[in-house]
């Protein structure tokens, strides 16, 4: 960065690389195990940073390409086959997510926020560190397909303020409490796919 604060390379755009991989092996007959590893980091994202100025002068935003964020994912999954027809699944997922909090997106999309603190770099409040899911396929009579779903996460991280609305302690360093869905889909001949609550 240069002195005024801004990017040194002013004509960069936003970019991401993402990288991932995969082993899988079978423990025994109709058992499979697969482990898997994400890794993806954006660089040059817009954020935004308010500068207050002195009593009497104007105050400003700023918008500068110096943003970025990082996402880590390690996924275990086991595979279980009954009788050809039936089929179980269960994943762990432990995930990371970090960035800077005023990036672009955050901030003015879809709708602008009232209060734009100062931009921090920290845990964005989308990271869901823990996961735990679990589901299945069975085949029914008159080719229906039952596939029950079960999904148990960490709560979403929000920030404590005071009533400045600036941040008391870390920012995104409380969360919610952990929740869990559970659901099923029933869909006669049709190949069931698996969603994410």
């Amino acid at each position: 960065m240069t002195a005024s604060g801004l990017p040194s390379q002013t004509d960069t755009t936003p970019r991401n690389l993402t990288w991932n991989i995969q082993v899988e092996q079978e423990l025994r007959k109709n058992v499979f195990l697969r482990v898997g590893y994400l890794d993806s980091h954006t660089s040059y994202l817009f954020t935004i940073n308010p500068f207050t100025a002195p009593a009497g002068e104007q105050s400003f935003l700023a918008l500068a390409n110096t943003g970025s964020s990082h996402y880590r994912e390690l996924e275990t999954t086991v595979h279980f086959t009954v009788h050809r027809n039936h089929e179980v699944n269960a994943s762990y997922i432990r995930s990371q997510t970090r960035g800077d909090l005023n990036n672009l997106s955050s901030v003015l999309i879809p709708f602008e926020q009232p209060v734009i603190r100062p931009n921090v770099y920290g845990i964005l409040p989308y990271d869901i560190p823990n996961r735990v899911v679990a589901w299945g396929i069975f085949s029914l009579p008159k080719r229906i397909k039952f596939s029950p779903i079960a999904d148990l996460h960490s709560g979403q991280p929000y920030s404590n303020i005071d009533t400045l609305q600036s941040y008391v302690g870390t920012p995104n360093g409380q969360r919610f409490r952990d929740i869990f869905h559970a659901g099923h889909q029933g869909l006669p001949a049709i190949p069931c796919s698996v969603f994410w609550l």
